[in-house]
């Protein structure tokens, strides 16, 4: 009669204790809901695509003779006007009366730095420097390419062909540069391609 008793107080703890697993699991599975109210607004796609960065227009300025650089006044990244003197370089007859001068002495070689002056490499149009090919006291012939400006830079980019559907011309566009990380340049589109 004992062995009855135990096995049924055995199986009635067996059952309270599958019933406590099994509820404890069954709140666990419970899904978790939480209602909002629905809103209108703007569903933005993103087209993400690799590029360069370009000038859209670039100046090469070459001096108008052979000579030496005497004084740079500008560096690349920096914004010019048009007329704006860039540099000043001494032509091959300026840098051969100089160095006369010079042997001569200060006093003469004052003079004829005053009566014959350097020649003005000026700025053509108003932009970047984006390249600045010399230095001072450097020797340059006439084909020599100072500074190269750009008046604008575009992102020229390779667009998927599963993309390229979801590019219009017009459409605004975020460019992150990977030299500035942290900035967003906004821009817009105003060229496709058909082949690239």
């Amino acid at each position: 009669m004992k062995k009855k008793i135990f096995f049924a107080v055995l199986i009635v703890a067996a059952i309270l204790i599958s019933w406590q697993v099994f509820k404890k699991k069954d709140r666990s599975e419970e899904k978790k809901y939480e209602s909002v109210r629905a809103e209108y607004g703007q569903i933005k796609e993103f087209v993400d695509t690799t590029g360069q960065i370009e000038p859209l227009n670039r100046v090469e300025i070459l001096p108008p003779s052979s000579g030496r650089i005497e004084k740079i006044f500008t560096e690349e990244g920096a914004k010019v006007k048009a007329g704006e003197v860039l540099a000043l370089m001494s032509s091959q007859d300026r840098v051969a009366i100089l160095d006369s001068a010079r042997a001569m002495g200060d006093k003469e070689y004052e003079y004829w730095k005053e009566a014959y002056k350097p020649i003005k490499i000026i700025a053509p149009i108003s932009g970047r420097i984006i390249l600045r090919n010399i230095v001072e006291g450097q020797t340059v012939s006439a084909s020599t390419v100072l500074f190269a400006m750009s008046d604008t830079l575009i992102a020229v980019a390779s667009v998927d062909e599963s993309d390229i559907g979801k590019v219009r011309r017009g459409q605004k566009a975020e460019i992150k540069l990977d030299a500035y990380p942290e900035n967003t340049v906004k821009g817009e589109v105003f060229q496709i391609l058909d082949e690239g």
